[in-house]
């Protein structure tokens, strides 16, 4: 099975620096940017291939051609690492909404626990249905605990990824992934 993941992820990366647009299984495939700095062009390619319904993705991101992150959301995808460029750092911030779990609709701000409220940010549309927010580094300090009692009676709903790749503090790569 893990020959098999590799694999996807190579062939995914390949099609994707060929320049097709690549999607395997419903995932959210890969993107690739170039950008110029410093007299310098830089390809950035950045994938999220989702390869089974409930299972982590798996994540590879290269920097022109040296990988710099490679492994899975199942932890947060936040990288650092010197390559001949200079030092590439960046990750990924999960989307999400927190629904109902009967009716599918976002669930009243009132509802949630007030730590996780402010931990995370939320916030309310004018009706006090909560909106969507960014599951940030700061947001993972509170959203599991605060979050478990109440699974069942609501669900967090991924809704998308943003991810950014900076080289020496300035950003080469900035992408969302649905």
């Amino acid at each position: 099975m893990k020959y098999a993941k590799v694999i996807i992820l190579l062939l995914a990366l390949t099609a994707c620096t060929s320049g097709q647009n690549t999607k395997l299984s419903g995932s959210s495939g890969c993107q690739t940017k170039s950008f110029t700095a410093n007299n310098q062009s830089l390809t950035t390619v950045f994938c999220i291939i989702e390869t089974a319904m409930f299972q982590p993705a798996q994540v590879l991101v290269q920097v022109n051609k040296q990988t710099v992150f490679e492994g899975t959301t199942y932890k947060r995808v936040a990288f650092e690492k010197l390559i001949r460029e200079g030092t590439v750092t960046g990750g990924c911030d999960e989307n999400i909404q927190i629904q109902d779990a009967k009716t599918g609709q976002p669930v009243t701000l009132a509802n949630l626990p007030k730590e996780l409220t402010s931990g995370c940010k939320i916030s309310a549309n004018s009706n006090g249905a909560s909106l969507p927010f960014k599951k940030d580094s700061a947001c993972d300090e509170v959203y599991y605990n605060h979050l478990a009692p109440i699974i069942g009676e609501v669900v967090p709903v991924g809704l998308s990824q943003q991810c950014a790749v900076r080289l020496n503090n300035e950003v080469i790569f900035d992408g969302t992934f649905r």
